[in-house]
């Protein structure tokens, strides 16, 4: 169960990478030709991708961290060991 919630966390984390730099890039061009539809086109076309990966991958980062259990607590230290390892 735990590996196939890393993979689907590592695809999901590149998914959502990748189409924020196409954002990114297409409304750097649009800025750069002076074109507002394309400025808006790339959100429109790639918002909701994005999103959903990002949500999936935050999921799968909530998951993962439940998988293991819950931490044990440490040990407390006797007070004659640590003074004489000192």
């Amino acid at each position: 169960m735990r590996r196939v919630v890393e993979v689907l966390f590592w695809a999901t984390l590149v998914a959502f990478l990748v189409l924020g730099l196409l954002i990114v890039l297409g409304q750097a061009a649009g800025v750069v030709l002076g074109s507002g539809s394309l400025v808006a086109g790339t959100a429109g076309l790639l918002d909701a991708p994005a999103f959903s990966c990002a949500t999936a991958c935050a999921v799968a980062a909530f998951v993962l961290a439940y998988l293991d259990g819950p931490s044990q607590p440490e040990e407390p230290e006797q007070s004659g060991q640590g003074a004489a390892a000192r």
